[in-house]
């Protein structure tokens, strides 16, 4: 009984689920229906159609949301069939063997039931799948309604943008017809317009002759009436001049009797003056004996005054040309000691002051004479004042010529043999690029060198011959740079290592070298160097030098009396000045440039101050500038030194310090400089080591001299000796470290 009633609520589920599953396949109908209709009415136009066929495709999602809702019921159904069957197998094994006969009819009448049902499920299952085709078609015939009703709307919208093209064309062509309209109103307006103005010019004419003929009339009348005025006038000034000339004929004749009275007063007075004229006269004889004695006392006492004067004059002429000859005397002593002591020389040039320096006020910086200086803090409240001495001072007002005057004597002597070097230090914007390099219109001590060095070497060529050769190099953030090479060249193989040569001392490897035979030839690639160099524009200065730079002239000199032959080098250094932060007012990369060159100038300082107090350990490798400097600073070299400072009191504290860095440096001993020579060509012939051919292959020897003209390095030059002494160039302290290990 318990398995008849599970099946008869299985068979009025199936059935309702059956109803469900028709009504749901009538709104399929219905729906399908519709779309049928939406289909005819699509080829209405405008927004109603549009929203009609959105709302068909939205009851279409729906009535096949539905059917899947079935489905899903329709297969939960199945599952309940499977487990009634389950349990109707398992109910068999139960009772199997204990029915009665007419239970076993009643089994087979529900079996059969069962299969009824099965096939009544099959069927509903078959429905549904035919649904749910139907569905699908129904959703790809919405997708062509869609496609339809998009291109009826792009249809649409170019019907519209053609009737607004349509419209704007009207507009225009609206607006031509106001334009042409406006044209003839304007047109005519003049026409108006004209004739008026002609009937006016007509009328105004008319008017105006008769205005013309009134003002004639009105003329007419006027002169009349002058002429009459001027008729009585006459007649008054008739009268007055016949009373008038009664008056002067009773003046005249009172002025001649007062003119009688006066004529015999002067007489009596002229009598009188002739009286005291004799008088006077008389005094005047005797005056002038007395003043002629007296004149001639004068002159007398002007002689001897004009003789002892002139013997004054004369004294002090002797005087003052004994003054300079002993003042040359002892400085061309005092550069003799220096010569034999190799003291640093040191002068001092102080910049003249700006526009802007001498608005400000007093300038801190007073020289005294062409050695001595005296600075004053304007800004301290004690007013401090040092005094400082060198060499030579140049004021505000000296030439580029008197600075090349004192030096000329220095810097030929590099023509017979010896290492010359000259720097320039001191704060940026102090003249120290100026003082080197100059103007067009004011050369500086480079080009005047250059010029200088070539004259002698022309007056010298009867008994000397020299070659010559150039390079120049900047330090620019501790890397040194090639300024004479090909800025377009790859140059990242080249190291630049600083070595050491025992004839010519520190050199640069693999630096090129210019051979030249003329001062123009030179001047020429120092501004091919220059313009390579890098410079930028701080709140000291707008053209600022952002790195140090040297120029190297290495002359070979072969005397051709004797054979000897020897190799002199001229180092001309432009260092970048030294800045505060606070007053440069840097950032960025030119920050970094001045923190390098601080770096470096500090470096030299403490390098000066060792040589100074006579220290055994000098750290010249703490820099790359103090260690190309190095034979410069402490080694075979005359060297002097240029201290730049300006005069300005707000650049009083670095001009103290500039000094005070000069003063140690005047006391830095470098010893006597001597001749870089090799021997004779005769002797040169016993050597068994030639020379070094560049500085990229020092330590190679060869018999066969280089390329004339070839640009190699500095050491070039030096390996240009011919046959004469060996130039090896010694290695540097790491290979010397491995040669001794």
């Amino acid at each position: 009984s318990d398995d008849n009633g599970g099946a008869l609520a299985l068979s009025q589920r199936a059935e309702e689920l059956l109803r469900q599953w028709e009504d749901r396949i009538s709104q399929l109908v219905m729906a399908e229906l519709e779309l049928d209709a939406a289909r005819r009415s699509a080829s209405g136009k405008g927004e109603s159609e549009n929203m009609y066929l959105t709302q068909a495709l939205a009851a279409a999602k729906t009535a096949a949301a539905e059917s899947a809702s079935l489905k899903s019921s329709a297969d939960e159904v199945q599952a309940e069939l499977a487990r009634l069957r389950r349990e109707i197998g398992e109910m068999r094994a139960e009772i199997r063997g204990e029915i009665a006969p007419d239970r076993a009819r009643s089994r087979e009448a529900m079996e059969e039931e069962l299969v009824k049902a099965k096939a009544e499920v099959l069927r509903r299952t078959r429905d549904v799948e035919a649904a749910q085709m139907s569905k699908d078609n129904l959703l790809l015939e919405l997708d062509a309604l869609n496609a339809e009703a998009k291109q009826l709307s792009t249809l649409h919208a170019r019907e519209v943008d053609e009737l607004r093209t349509r419209l704007t064309t009207l507009e225009a062509l609206h607006d031509d017809l106001d334009k042409e309209l406006a044209a003839a109103e304007e047109e005519s307006a003049k026409r108006l317009s004209a004739r008026k103005h002609t009937t006016g010019a007509k009328f105004a004419a008319e008017e105006q002759k008769l205005k013309t003929i009134s003002e004639q009339i009105d003329a007419a009348r006027e002169e009349l009436s002058a002429a009459r005025a001027k008729l009585l006038v006459e007649q008054r000034e008739c009268e007055a001049a016949e009373e008038a000339m009664r008056d002067a004929r009773e003046e005249a004749e009172r002025q001649a009797a007062a003119a009688d009275e006066r004529e015999r007063q002067l007489q009596q007075q002229l009598e009188e003056i002739g009286a005291a004229r004799r008088a006077i006269d008389k005094e005047a004889a005797e005056l002038s004996t007395t003043l002629e004695v007296e004149i001639e006392n004068l002159k007398t006492q002007i002689a001897e005054t004009m003789s002892a004067q002139h013997d004054e004059q004369s004294r002090a002429a002797e005087f003052e040309k004994q003054y300079i000859a002993e003042s040359r005397r002892r400085k061309t002593l005092h550069n003799q000691l220096q010569e034999l002591v190799g003291n640093l020389r040191v002068y001092c040039r102080v910049r003249p002051p700006s526009a802007s320096e001498l608005k400000k006020g007093e300038m801190a910086v007073e020289v005294l004479g062409s050695e001595r200086l005296v600075v004053r803090d304007l800004d301290s409240d004690r007013l401090n004042e040092r005094r400082f001495e060198f060499t030579q001072v140049y004021g505000p007002k000296s030439t580029q010529e008197e600075v090349f005057r004192d030096t000329e004597p220095l810097m030929t002597s590099v023509l017979d043999g010896f290492n010359v070097c000259i720097f320039a230090y001191g704060q940026s914007g102090t003249g120290k690029t100026f003082t080197m390099e100059g103007s067009e219109s004011a050369p500086g001590l480079v080009p005047r060198a250059m010029a200088r060095l070539f004259e002698v070497i022309n007056e010298r060529e009867a008994n000397f011959k020299h070659e010559c050769y150039i390079s120049m190099l900047e330090i620019y953030n501790e890397s040194v740079r090639d300024l004479l090479a090909d800025p377009k060249a790859d140059h990242s193989k080249k190291k630049f290592d600083v070595l050491r040569d025992p004839l010519v001392g520190m050199y640069v490897r693999d630096l090129t070298s210019e051979g030249i035979h003329t001062a123009s030839h030179c001047k020429q690639l120092v501004k091919q160097g220059n313009r390579n160099r890098a410079v930028g524009a701080t709140s000291l200065n707008d053209q600022s030098s952002r790195s140090h730079m040297i120029i190297t002239l290495t002359v070979k000199t072969t005397d051709l009396h004797t054979g000897e032959r020897y190799v002199g080098k001229l180092s001309m250094v432009d260092l970048a000045g030294s800045e505060r932060l606070s007053k440069s007012q840097t950032s960025g990369a030119a920050l970094k440039e001045t923190q390098a060159i601080n770096k470096s100038l500090s470096a030299l300082g403490t390098v000066i101050a060792s040589l100074a107090n006579s220290e055994k350990h000098v750290p010249y490798r703490d820099s790359k500038l103090t260690y190309i400097l190095q034979d410069s600073l402490g080694g075979n070299s005359k060297t002097l030194m240029f201290v730049n400072v300006g005069p300005a009191s707000s650049n009083a504290a670095e001009t103290l310090n500039s000094l005070a860095f000069a003063q140690r440096a005047k006391s830095v001993s470098l010893g006597k400089a001597t001749k870089n020579k090799t021997a004779a060509a005769a002797n040169a012939n016993a050597q068994t080591s030639a020379p070094s051919r560049t500085q990229a292959d020092a330590h190679t020897h060869t018999h066969a001299p280089p390329r004339p003209g070839s640009a190699a390095t500095t050491m070039a030059a030096a390996g240009r000796l011919g046959e004469g002494g060996a130039m090896r160039a010694s290695p540097g302290p790491k290979k010397k470290a491995a040669a001794r290990r």
